[in-house]
């Protein structure tokens, strides 16, 4: 039976390398949908579309030795940006669709708020203390249910994840982002963040207090072995890093004008809504286009010293693009 034992660890590590990731492929805002930034299709269509969501290279991690770089922010070291916003109004929902999640990929899920400025954030870079958090789950574990995380919650929920935008909150352009914390790995662990580019309406006066503000490559800058734990060992609980989630008050409030905004005065473009909730899936000329693409990434390289027709890349760009069928 102890035989038994790495094997049964191997299959697992195995599992967890050819599952894959996930990213957010589409997202609902204020009862509208939208579809995301698709990272295997996008890039190589013609036109490339124009998202809510900012663009990412693909569906793998941030990792810890990244996360006190700006790719934590949004998920690339360079900022980009969606090019078009989704309008909401304060106290509305957003809820994030997830395109798969691993089972064994648990750990809490953060989502926080940047504002831009008054028209746009398109090119704006959400460095310095600008983050306010409005939502967290973390180690929940209720009672029969033992290691039961955010993630958890999220595959329960058929990878949807809700937040509601706080009420009264002043308008204006923001950034939503939000991040999963895969901690399968003791002390390696792995950050998904996603930002969809919001317009916030109304008139409202809330915001949240100086001291909830927080730069988002300062989270994990002295991060130990606390962030990231064995979950697979009884735990007696566990603290989400960062601030607590951010009290919006209209009194005592941090002044948004005098914090970092995008300088742009052009008004927001926003979004139109997609006609489902689900991104479209590629189409055969799509699937021609990435094919290339990818056979050109696979060639063998010379000298390798792998078995011929395999490239050190292969493996990865295996597990990238076999959610497409190639």
């Amino acid at each position: 039976m102890q035989s038994l034992i790495p094997l049964l660890s191997s299959l697992l590590l195995f599992t967890v390398v050819v599952t894959g990731h996930g990213f957010v492929e589409s997202v609902k805002v204020g009862g509208s949908d939208y579809s995301g930034f698709m990272p295997f299709t996008d890039p190589w269509l013609d036109p490339v579309p124009v998202r809510v969501i900012r663009p990412i290279p693909d569906d793998g991690p941030v990792t810890l030795e990244d996360a006190t770089t700006n790719k934590i922010i949004c998920g690339n070291l360079v900022p980009t940006s969606a090019g078009i916003h989704a309008p909401i109004e304060p106290g509305e929902e957003v809820t994030f669709k997830w395109s798969r999640w691993p089972f064994e990929h648990k750990g809490p899920i953060v989502t926080s708020m940047a504002r831009c400025g008054d028209n746009s954030c398109d090119g704006y870079d959400a460095t310095g203390a600008v983050w306010m958090k409005i939502h967290q789950r973390g180690f929940i574990n209720p009672d029969g249910l033992g290691n039961w995380w955010g993630t958890d919650e999220l595959r329960a929920n058929d990878l949807r994840w809700t937040v509601k935008i706080p009420d009264d909150l002043v308008p204006g352009a923001y950034l939503l982002r939000t991040e999963i914390t895969a901690m399968h790995m003791p002390q390696a662990p792995q950050f998904y963040p996603s930002c969809t580019q919001l317009l916030v309406g109304g008139n409202g006066k809330a915001f949240a207090r100086q001291q909830d503000l927080f730069a988002m490559t300062e989270i994990y800058k002295n991060a130990d072995a606390s962030i990231n734990p064995n979950i697979w060992s009884p735990l007696p609980g566990y603290t989400i890093a960062g601030p607590d989630v951010a009290t919006f008050v209209t009194e005592g409030a941090a002044d948004p004008e005098d914090l970092p905004t995008n300088e742009s005065t052009m008004p927001a473009l926003t979004a139109t809504p997609a006609a489902t909730g689900t991104s479209r899936g590629p189409t055969q000329t799509d699937q021609a286009v990435i094919a290339k693409k990818r056979a050109k990434a696979c060639r063998p390289k010379k000298k390798t010293g792998l078995t011929p027709g395999v490239s050190k890349r292969h493996i990865t760009h295996e597990k990238r693009w076999s959610w497409l069928g190639l």
